[in-house]
C-alpha cells in the first residue's frame, strides 16, 4: 500500500510518502510544498493545490494521512491560516478519490521519534 502523509501549512506544506508492507516501511519521496510570503492568500492556496496535484500524481498513493488542526488559543489566525490549506488538501484529495485519514500532531510525531513533542528538527 502507498501512503501519502501530510503536514498542510499555508507557506510550507511538508509530505513523505512510503510503500508499506506488512510492518516495513520504505521511504518513495519526501519534501514540501512551498508558497512566497509576498503572495495573497488565493495564489498560496493555488500554489498548494497544483503542488499537492503533482505529488499525488508522481506518488500515486491509495491513502493519506492528514494532520489535525490544531491552534493555541493566542494564535486564532494561525489555526484560520492552516484550515485554507487542509481544505485545500482535502478538496484535492477528494478530487483525486483518495481516502484521507486525520490525525493529531502529536500522535504522528510519537509515531516517527517516539516523542509526541518533537520538533520539526527531530522528524
Amino acid at each position: 500500500m502507498r501512503i501519502l502523509g501530510v503536514d498542510p501549512g499555508l507557506g510550507t506544506t511538508g509530505y513523505g510518502a512510503v510503500r508499506a508492507e506488512g510492518n516495513r516501511f520504505q521511504l518513495i519521496e519526501g519534501g514540501v510544498v512551498s508558497t512566497r510570503r509576498s503572495d495573497p492568500l488565493e495564489k498560496k492556496l493555488s500554489t498548494l493545490r497544483h503542488g499537492i496535484q503533482k505529488v499525488i500524481e508522481d506518488c500515486r498513493p491509495e491513502v493519506v494521512i492528514l494532520e489535525e488542526l490544531y491552534s493555541h488559543t493566542r494564535h486564532p489566525r494561525t489555526a484560520i491560516l492552516m484550515g485554507h490549506a487542509r481544505g485545500v488538501l482535502l478538496s484535492v484529495c477528494s478530487e483525486n478519490a483518495l481516502p484521507v485519514v486525520h490525525f493529531p500532531a502529536k500522535t504522528v510525531k510519537k509515531a516517527i521519534v517516539g516523542n509526541g513533542n518533537a520538533t520539526k528538527t527531530q522528524i
